[in-house]
């Protein structure tokens, strides 16, 4: 549904993040066996993309070039207001200065264990 929604393709790690599989929890699919699983049926492939890097699209959003462009400019636009929100949320008190991680940090944003 992310990828559907997201009309093109998506950074590897924001696919990790948006996939909806916890990352340390028994009984679920990691991540990783989501996406292994999704390329094996043929639905995702991952691919490079220039000004991307490694990502992850649709199999009938593959030849669609073009998307590529219109991702990054998104990207852009997000990542400016992630910033800008974070910035805002952090001055009013509402989360602690060291505990905001952004999709793009090194350590991955967890919502559940």
């Amino acid at each position: 549904a992310a990828l559907k929604q997201r009309g093109g393709p998506i950074p590897y790690k924001h696919f990790l993040i948006c996939c909806g599989s916890p990352l340390k929890q028994q009984k679920h699919l990691s991540p990783e066996e989501v996406l292994k699983r999704l390329e094996s049926v043929g639905v995702i492939k991952q691919k490079y993309f220039e000004g991307l890097g490694k990502c992850v699209i649709l199999i009938e959003h593959e030849d669609r070039d073009w998307l590529v462009a219109e991702q990054q400019a998104r990207l852009l636009a997000e990542n400016i207001l992630i910033s800008a929100i974070s910035t805002w949320v952090k001055n009013i008190g509402m989360a602690s200065y060291n505990k905001l991680v952004h999709r793009d940090s090194d350590a991955l944003p967890q919502v559940s264990t």
